[in-house]
């Protein structure tokens, strides 16, 4: 499965000046992150402590969006969103990181969807969600041709593939326009939508020049189960780069005709929810910046392991110059 030659992926030159880094289309949810002494066990009473609860935002495009701004890229969102004090406080979070978030739905009179996140001490965690059917992405809200043609990257989030989110028509029609508009298309999958959404997904991944999995999606996509058939799966989609994300245990950058296994930076985790977000992040920030895809992917694994210094998505703030300095230690 290994090459001599490190895989290479830049983005097209012409796409350097335009003033907008990354369009991130896909979810916004209000995060309440509950951190117990242990995970309960089925059966009986254990006596589990809640040793903190912390109050965020996040969802995959969101979170996508607020690190590549926090990172000094200009970025934007489209998703949807309520309008309670959490909401708003939220939004202004946003605004005050330099997200442009002129293109979210905003619904009046209604709750942000809520998940809440059981976190053990290893930093494992499961969500329950509480999403409001209400909000939902609309069409009119969608950016024109001549807004995606300032953007270097369309990032779609797998979550803005399921129905309960929206029509497919939607993330399609984004697709549309930016592709006519030149841009780079990017999607990083889910395991609810690689399960549940998977011929919206697959199809997603066939328009894409960037993709990104963990190993489970990965797995569901493409019907394999080892690294070297995932691999080989992922070449024949031909991605210009494909990315498989396995926590820990590092990531795999494919491109056409070679691959590398990039290491994880060990670091003390509370949780690793919105890891691979930033990891997502940290891709998309440096081949923005122009690094090559080896220090770029670098640079993916430092922001990952930092997400998992914080609770919840967006609670921990680093900068782009904390990345140079875990990966220069």
């Amino acid at each position: 499965m290994a090459n001599n030659v490190d895989p290479t992926y830049s983005l097209p030159k012409n796409l350097l000046s335009r003033p907008l880094d990354i369009i991130a289309l896909g979810s916004f949810v209000l995060e309440r992150v509950i951190k117990l002494s242990d995970w309960p066990k089925a059966g009986g009473q254990d006596n589990i402590t809640i040793e903190s609860i912390t109050d965020t935002f996040g969802g995959c495009a969101t979170s996508v969006a607020c690190f590549a701004a926090r990172f000094g890229l200009k970025s934007s969102i489209i998703s949807m969103i309520g309008d309670d004090q959490p909401c708003l406080t939220a939004l202004n979070e946003l605004h005050n990181a330099g997200v442009d978030t002129n293109h979210m739905s905003r619904y009046t009179d209604e709750q942000g969807s809520l998940i809440r996140i059981l976190a053990d001490p290893k930093g494992e965690w499961a969500s329950l969600s509480m999403v409001n059917p209400n909000l939902k992405f609309r069409m009119e809200d969608l950016p024109s041709v001549s807004y995606f043609a300032t953007a270097k990257i369309l990032h779609i989030d797998g979550y803005a593939c399921l129905d309960i989110l929206g029509k497919q028509e939607i993330v399609l029609e984004a697709i549309d326009r930016a592709t006519e508009a030149g841009c780079i298309i990017s999607i990083d999958a889910c395991v609810p939508a690689a399960k549940h959404a998977t011929n919206l997904l697959k199809s997603v991944f066939n328009s894409a020049n960037i993709a990104f999995a963990n190993l489970s999606e990965a797995q569901y996509l493409t019907g394999t189960n080892s690294i070297t058939d995932i691999i080989n799966s992922f070449r024949k989609i031909n991605l210009d780069l494909g990315v498989i994300k396995n926590g820990m245990y590092g990531s795999h950058i494919i491109s056409d005709n070679s691959n590398a296994h990039i290491p994880a930076y060990k670091v003390d985790v509370i949780d690793s929810i919105a890891a691979g977000d930033a990891y997502v992040a940290g891709m998309l920030t440096s081949l923005c910046k122009g690094l090559p895809l080896i220090e770029a992917s670098k640079y993916a694994s430092a922001s990952g392991a930092l997400a998992c210094h914080g609770a919840g998505s967006l609670s921990n703030h680093f900068s782009f110059s904390d990345l140079t300095n875990l990966i220069s230690q």
